[in-house]
């Protein structure tokens, strides 16, 4: 059950939002293609250190949260 929740939690961080988007945030507005693929890869990436972070730990653990 852990396995197919972690790697349908896996795909979810892969739908990425549309540079429009993200332009529409007033931090990104002047966002480049460049900027936004690097924005986007850091968030995948944090994303799945997070997931990781919580999927190893042990039930017990993850009730405390």
């Amino acid at each position: 059950m852990i396995t197919s929740t972690f790697e349908k939690s896996k795909e979810a961080t892969k739908r990425r939002p549309t540079i429009e988007y993200i332009r529409s945030i007033d931090k990104y507005k002047n966002i480049s293609q460049e900027e936004y693929e690097e924005l986007i890869d850091s968030l995948e990436q944090f994303a799945m250190i997070i997931l990781d972070c919580y999927f190893s730990m042990s039930e017990e653990e993850r009730a405390k949260l």
